[in-house]
């Protein structure tokens, strides 16, 4: 009985034992299948790295710190649990041109909208932006702004209104198309293009202008013994002289609004005129009255000679004086006794005495030498050569008598 009672607290014991480690063996498969159940898997996304991480705490920073992962300075964190994801947005720099300035701005996402809102910058009604507004940011992307403005043109009489790009009014001159002479001016107040900037441009051009002005000549005198007094000779003709003067004009929009003279000078010199004035004393008149008038073809002449004569004209008879040095038409220089005649009438080289036809007035020996026209009309018999145009005018016109001598 003893023994059974033994063995039966033997099996019990081991029974017991087996239980426990049956119940042990539960317990542990039940708390891994508790572990496992809370258990949470995130994939932690850094760029182009993915990294996967189960973990029963899901704090942010634990799971960062699980995946290794250690923020700088501007970096953000999106999480989405819907996904399972938690997106490292590290931060990076991009530069906005703008104003003549670069800006850095550090951001981790966005558009160029938002680079310039960080950068302060405000766009304008026409303002150009490189890149698009809605383009992505990426790092190191540079930005730049081009400012475009209103300007109201004037220019070869014509104003408009242009938009233009930033830069100098030259620049945008250029832009729109207006070519800038050497001396134009812009009209503006400032070298750079503004908002609303009223712009005139002045054609400005110079031309050398030349005119030539006469110079008058003088009239010089010198005495001449060779001529009478009262008789005047032109020995130099005078000649007028030319002055060159060239002015350089400006104009302004093609009306001349300034005007300088460059050169001022003689470029022919006057010819004085030389006028002979003569100083020898007049001959005494010839006699007059002293002709005696006959008959049976001969006279007596104003020295009391008896002269023979076949023949006798009588008509109106004239004067003429001329230059000293001056021929007459059969080649005899001019003188006192050579007389113009028609030699139809008179042949030349025929000698001659003349006087009134009452032997009042005396012309005296003469010789057929001229002729002219009057003459060879028939309204003069002939023309007396007398030294001075004043005996001439004291002859005038006569009737004389003209002897054809032996």
């Amino acid at each position: 009985m003893a023994m059974k009672s033994t063995t039966k607290r033997k099996l019990n014991k081991q029974l017991t034992r087996v239980a426990a480690l049956a119940m042990t063996c539960v317990i542990g498969i039940s708390s891994a299948v508790t572990v496992a159940a809370l258990t949470k898997k995130i994939t932690v996304v850094d760029g182009d790295n993915q990294i996967a991480v189960s973990t029963l705490d899901t704090n942010t920073d634990r799971v960062l710190e699980l995946a290794g992962i250690t923020l700088g300075d501007g970096d953000a964190i999106v999480r989405d649990d819907d996904m399972g994801t938690i997106t490292v947005l590290r931060a990076f720099t991009v530069t906005v041109n703008a104003d003549g300035e670069s800006q850095p701005v550090i951001l981790n996402q966005g558009t160029v909208a938002d680079a310039l809102q960080a950068a302060g910058v405000t766009l304008g009604e026409h303002d150009k932006v490189t890149p698009d507004l809605d383009t992505q940011l990426a790092a190191d992307m540079e930005i730049s702004i081009e400012r475009w403005h209103t300007i109201t043109l004037t220019v070869d009489g014509e104003t408009q209104t242009y938009i233009v790009p930033e830069g100098t009014l030259e620049d945008s001159l250029a832009y729109i198309g207006v070519t800038l002479g050497e001396y134009d001016v812009i009209s503006s107040g400032e070298e750079e293009v503004r908002g609303d900037m009223e712009v005139t441009v002045d054609r400005v051009e110079y031309r050398d202008v030349t005119i030539t002005e006469e110079v008058s000549y003088e009239t010089v005198t010198q005495e001449d013994d060779t001529l009478y007094l009262g008789e005047k000779k032109v020995a130099t003709p005078g000649e007028t002289g030319e002055r060159t003067i060239v002015s350089r004009e400006k104009l302004v929009n093609g009306e001349v609004t300034e005007t300088e003279t460059i050169r001022d000078e003689i470029t022919k010199e006057p010819v004085n005129e030389v006028v002979l004035v003569g100083t020898k004393e007049k001959p005494a008149p010839k006699p007059a009255g002293a002709a005696s008038v006959g008959g049976n073809g001969y006279i007596i002449d104003h020295n009391g000679q008896r002269v023979a004569y076949k023949s006798v004209l009588t008509g109106s008879c004239t004067a003429y004086s001329a230059a000293e040095g001056s021929m007459t038409a059969t080649g005899r220089p001019v003188a006192f006794g050579n007389v113009a005649v028609n030699p139809n009438v008179i042949p030349y080289g025929t000698r001659l005495y003349i006087c009134s036809p009452d032997g009042s007035y005396v012309y005296g020996y003469a010789i057929a030498a001229d002729t002219g026209g009057a003459l060879m009309s028939g309204r003069v018999l002939a023309d007396l050569f007398y030294q001075t145009p004043a005996e001439c005018y004291s002859f005038g016109r006569r009737t004389m008598s003209v002897y054809i001598l032996e």
